[in-house]
């Protein structure tokens, strides 16, 4: 997952996939809308916490955050 916009780069650089954020404290909540997800094509890393997402994003960059799911 390589992304590059910078003046020295000769083209920009981008993710095969969209990347998604999922932070969601409930284990049940994150892990199934981060499988349906994945199953839509869709590169994701998930959070339990706030804490957690800042961790993830220090080093990636995302194209989405889902933020407290709850399934209908």
């Amino acid at each position: 997952m390589l992304r590059s916009l910078s003046a020295f780069a000769p083209v920009a650089l981008v993710a095969e996939k969209p990347v998604v954020l999922v932070v969601e404290e409930n284990a049940v909540f994150r892990s199934a809308t981060a499988k349906r997800l994945r199953a839509a094509g869709f590169e994701v890393f998930e959070a339990a916490n706030s804490a957690e997402a800042e961790q993830v994003l220090k080093s990636t960059v995302v194209d989405a955050l889902f933020l407290s799911v709850r399934p209908r």
